[in-house]
């Protein structure tokens, strides 16, 4: 659903008016993954909700069939939905409907692909709930397997019919159940992927990284103007590319090369009318001003303040970006009190509010076994900070 078409949405104006620099009602709020155990908890019964795990749940219900596994994304989409009236969320993001697996080899372990080809075996671990490849040969391990994929993509892109809302049809279901009452976001990443032979790469073959990206781009310049016509209203993107002792690349590497990709992918966006947020956990104080200046991206989420990304200093040097996040998942959400869930908070709330926008978040995600006094903690603090305080544009 269009925007124009939306003229009563008191969620999609609050999440928007933080990107274009107006002071909203309150603090939006958004979380772009929540466990389902902790989603079933909130809901007080069996619930599926964007995770880290939701991979197992779609590779069990292909298992059963093509129509268990339409019930299974019926049964997210309304779930998903109906987490995020419950926490009156002012955006969703559309979930990821799951691979069909090859197999089951045993409880928790699903072969992916062709056993005589490319394949890979996905592990669901209960204790985390999560749900991701231990082994395979899906990934180049080679710089000449690297060009080929790249060579075998740039000839898969030339033939390529356009895009339609068929090809996303769980971010339609989302757009139909949800345009009328908050923002709609899809993510479209651009990164180096950060594996050994990439890496690799990146020393001795710059050119295929460039390539990679181009690539990803021109995949943008095709998907853009239908995800603005089907109803979409914010990207959330970007891709991993640090971790906490700073970036996985030397900050020349960003500005050679991700930096003039990433200015193009924007401008993509931007040409659609869509804000466009770059995602990635760690340090990012070496590319900073890059990343959150030259590139022209409107926003930065998954925020790390335990790797060093104070809000407040963010916010000081930044002063238009709009930031995501502010409460970390592992150490306070998951594991502290619902006081200091509280607290911590409002803290980000204050420290990334003066001067510009804060939508309130989860550093990542709402982990397994986070407790649930713990989340309305969290939304405690939303409803009780007064937008008063914020300054206008």
């Amino acid at each position: 659903m269009p925007a124009h078409m939306r003229p009563h949405n008191p969620g999609r104006k609050r999440f928007m008016d933080v990107f274009a620099g107006r002071r909203p009602d309150r603090v939006p709020f958004y979380e772009q993954a929540v466990s389902s155990s902790v989603a079933s908890a909130l809901l007080g019964r069996p619930a599926y909700a964007n995770c880290m795990g939701l991979g197992r749940d779609a590779a069990e219900a292909w298992l059963r069939g093509q129509q268990a596994h339409d019930d299974f994304v019926a049964k997210l989409v309304a779930d998903w939905t109906a987490l995020a009236d419950l926490l009156d969320a002012d955006a969703i993001v559309g979930p990821s409907g799951g691979a069909r697996p090859t197999r089951k080899l045993d409880e928790h372990n699903y072969l992916y692909g062709d056993p005589d080809g490319r394949w890979q075996i996905c592990r669901f671990a209960p204790e985390t709930e999560t749900f991701g490849p231990v082994k395979g040969n899906y990934r180049p391990r080679t710089l000449e397997e690297l060009e080929a994929d790249i060579v075998a993509a740039e000839a898969a892109l030339d033939k390529a019919a356009p895009p339609t809302p068929e090809a996303y049809p769980v971010l339609a279901m989302i757009i139909e159940h949800n345009a009328h009452k908050r923002a709609i976001v899809t993510g479209v990443n651009i990164a180096i992927p950060m594996a050994e032979t990439w890496m690799i790469a990146v020393a001795l073959r710059p050119d295929l990284i460039d390539r990679h990206l181009a690539l990803t781009v021109e995949q943008a310049r095709r998907t853009a103007p239908l995800f603005k016509a089907m109803g979409v209203d914010v990207i959330f993107g970007g891709g991993d590319l640090a971790d906490k002792n700073g970036c996985i690349y030397g900050p020349q590497v960003f500005h050679d090369h991700l930096l003039p990709h990433l200015q193009q992918f924007v401008k993509i966006f931007h040409d659609q009318g869509l804000p466009y947020v770059f995602r990635t956990d760690g340090n990012l104080w070496s590319i900073a001003d890059d990343l959150f200046g030259a590139s022209g991206v409107d926003g930065y989420g998954e925020i790390d303040q335990e790797a060093g990304m104070d809000l407040g200093q963010m916010r000081e040097r930044f002063p238009q970006l709009t930031m995501w996040g502010g409460v970390a998942c592992g150490p306070t959400l998951r594991n502290a009190t619902p006081q200091q869930v509280k607290a911590e908070a409002l803290r980000s709330i204050e420290g990334a509010s003066s001067g510009g926008g804060l939508i309130l978040g989860s550093s990542n995600t709402i982990m397994h076994g986070t407790p649930p006094e713990n989340v309305w903690a969290l939304l405690e603090a939303r409803d009780e900070f007064s937008t008063s305080t914020l300054p206008n544009a």
